[in-house]
This record gives C-alpha cells, structure tokens and sequence, in this order.
C-alpha cells in the first residue's frame, strides 16, 4: 500500500513540474521583404529566454530570409523584445517599410525590454510606433 502511494504521489508532482514549465511555442506571425528584396523583417511570438513558459513580442531584420525566434538576437540586424499585450491578441503589430527603416506598429499598452543591432546596422533601422513608453513615434490612437 505505501508503494503505491509513494507512486502516486511521485508521478502527481512529476505532472505538476511538467505542467509549471510549459513552454510557449515560437510562432512567426508576418514576413514583410524589404523593398529591394535585401532585408526582411519579421513578426514573432516567442517564448521569453529567462522564462520559457512567458510568451514575448519580438521583431527583427534579417538579412537571410526564413530566420525566426533562435535567431532574433544572434542574426538578426536588428531586433526588439517587448511584452504581450494581454487585451490585444497576438502579436498586434503590423510592418510597413519606409525610408529604409521598418516601422513596427504595435497596438496596445507593452513594455520594450530589450533593442539591439549588429555592429554593422543602424539600431533605428526599426522603428516603433505605439501609443506606449518607448515607442519611436506615438500613436495617441
């Protein structure tokens, strides 16, 4: 009898370990070309580095086509991480090239936490525009 309770017992909090640490699934959103065909930017759920299970908002350029969350920080030219906007359903952004620079617009109230560029890339070679803290351009909309 002890064994078997000692058994469920194991195999419940095994359950409840897996079910704490679901991953979110990386999921690529829209690929928008750059108009000369030699970038393309890219709209991402992924699943937050520090917290697999916290799902994140992130946009980059690359200069290969096909790249997604893996390669967002490493590859990309350019890249942004912000937070999910939980009255807006995933992702809530829209890419429009202009001026050489892709303009992210994201709808409702997020949290940018990280930017980065490769040496070689202009860090405003992404543009945000919202109506949050952060934004490059805000939209009062």
């Amino acid at each position: 009898m002890g064994r078997i309770v000692t058994g469920t017992v194991m195999a419940l909090t095994a359950a409840m370990l897996l079910a704490g640490c679901a991953r979110v699934d990386s999921k690529v959103h829209e690929r928008v070309p750059s108009p000369d065909g030699s970038k393309e930017a890219v709209v991402m759920t992924c699943p937050q580095a520090s917290d697999p299970s916290v799902p994140v908002l992130v946009g980059a350029i690359f200069a290969k086509k096909g790249q997604g969350c893996k390669n967002a920080t490493v590859d990309g030219l350019s890249y942004f991480i912000a937070t999910m906007a939980p009255d807006i359903e995933a992702p809530g952004t829209q890419v429009i090239w202009e001026g050489g620079k892709a303009v992210f617009d994201i709808e409702g109230d997020r949290y940018v936490y990280s930017r980065g560029a490769q040496s070689n890339a202009a860090l405003d070679l992404i543009q945000l525009k919202g109506s949050f803290d952060g934004a490059d351009i805000y939209d009062e909309d």
